[in-house]
């Protein structure tokens, strides 16, 4: 039966002055950790996108200009006690066109490498079963570098996380900020290739959506599972023809974005339900939204949990819509609610950002209540049994 939308208008989140502090907390910490994959695994560790910022890049006070931060560590040539200041043999700039490391820009990125990764990475017997470090063609086979996009490059990422080089040895070597920039400059600028031909999905419409999502639900416990079920979906993306590793970014962006606004300490991801992986099941409990919604925190409950409060958000109402039919009808009646699910990029926009994300990872007017009643932290009793370490950040990426 073809469903249909109700007649019933959306309802609207009342707005106001919101005093939240902008503090991530560790389960969304958590969820950018858990999603890098390792630099030395196959295809099973491939990074996921990062919606970071790039690394700060370091300026020449006198010029403004970046500092490229490359130390050149290769004696000048005297040949023949000719002076260092002599002309450049002109054979010293060519370069093979082919070899992206063999252009200016890719020299810098080369020294950069070998003295920071090259005595782990390079040869016969390297470390992770990676060393390949200057083989460019292998590099974006396994994905360790996505020309064009630094932001899904496994060996940028891990430049940036502060994850390679490893603790033992940082100590002594470690890129600076300004040449980590150049990594990534040099990735962004390479030459991005023919992608990988993938084969378009079957288009699915909203029946069908509803259908799958009914036949999923009705398979869970109708008191504790049921009513704390939602859906998210890829399908605006898949039906327009989007594949491969487009879908992917979309399943990466829910991974990630779900656990940045969820105060479980553990990191959880969504349960595909369809064969093409376009249909995710969330159970509300897993990010500790099963819980009343004070958006303004003034002691006033505005929604009965996070998943009520995300559909009536303004971003979200008008894109989250109410369906009726016999398949429809159902999966609200399980649900408990009459949104049960929504596209994944309107899920994004409207939980990122503004009262509702401070309110979904229970932000405080105040730091101490956010401690005290969100992360059941008694900081004044933790300091006074000398129960706490200090720490710092050297860079935190987004200052």
């Amino acid at each position: 039966m073809k469903q249909a939308l109700s007649s019933e208008g959306p309802a609207r989140v009342r707005r106001g002055q919101f005093r939240a502090i902008t503090l991530g907390i560790g389960a969304s910490a958590l969820a950018m950790a858990c999603s890098f994959g390792e630099i030395d695994q196959g295809d099973d560790g491939a990074i996921p996108p990062v919606t970071g910022n790039d690394p700060a890049t370091n300026n020449d006070p006198t010029t403004g200009q970046p500092d490229n931060g490359v130390v050149n560590t290769t004696p000048a040539a005297t040949n023949g006690g000719q002076s260092p200041s002599a002309a450049p043999d002109p054979a010293a700039d060519t370069f093979n066109g082919d070899d992206p490391f063999d252009t200016p820009l890719g020299r810098e990125v080369k020294e950069i490498l070998q003295t920071n990764c090259g005595t782990c990475h390079v040869g016969i017997g390297a470390q992770g079963d990676f060393g390949y470090l200057f083989d460019i063609d292998q590099l974006i086979a396994s994905e360790k570098v996505v020309p064009g996009v630094k932001e899904d490059s496994q060996l940028y990422n891990r430049m940036v996380g502060g994850t390679m080089p490893p603790a033992a040895v940082r100590v002594i070597q470690t890129p600076s900020y300004s040449q980590i920039d150049i990594v990534g400059r040099w990735i962004d600028e390479l030459e991005i290739p023919d992608p990988t031909p993938c084969d378009s999905l079957q288009f699915m419409g909203v029946d069908e959506q509803l259908e799958a999502m009914q036949l999923d639900i009705s398979k869970l416990d109708p008191v504790t599972e049921a009513p704390f079920t939602r859906y998210m979906t890829i399908n605006y993306s898949s039906n327009a023809g989007e594949c491969g590793r487009a879908l992917q970014r979309q399943r990466y962006a829910l991974f990630k974005g779900i656990n940045s606004v969820s105060t479980n300490p553990v990191v959880t991801q969504p349960r595909p339900i369809d064969q093409d992986e376009t249909i995710y099941a969330i159970d509300i409990r897993d990010y500790n939204w099963d819980r009343d919604i004070d958006l303004e925190d003034d002691g006033v409950v505005d929604f009965t949990d996070g998943w009520e409060a995300i559909v009536a958000n303004p971003d979200t109402a008008k894109f989250v819509l109410e369906y009726a039919g016999d398949q429809a009808d159902d999966l609200k009646a399980d649900a408990k609610t009459n949104k049960p699910f929504m596209p994944v990029n309107v899920f994004i926009q409207a939980t990122e950002f503004g009262n509702l994300y401070y309110t979904l990872i229970g932000g405080k007017a105040n730091l101490f209540d956010f401690e005290n009643e969100v992360l059941k932290i008694d900081s004044v009793a933790e300091i006074a049994d000398d129960n706490l370490m200090r720490a710092g950040f050297e860079n935190s990426g987004v200052s």
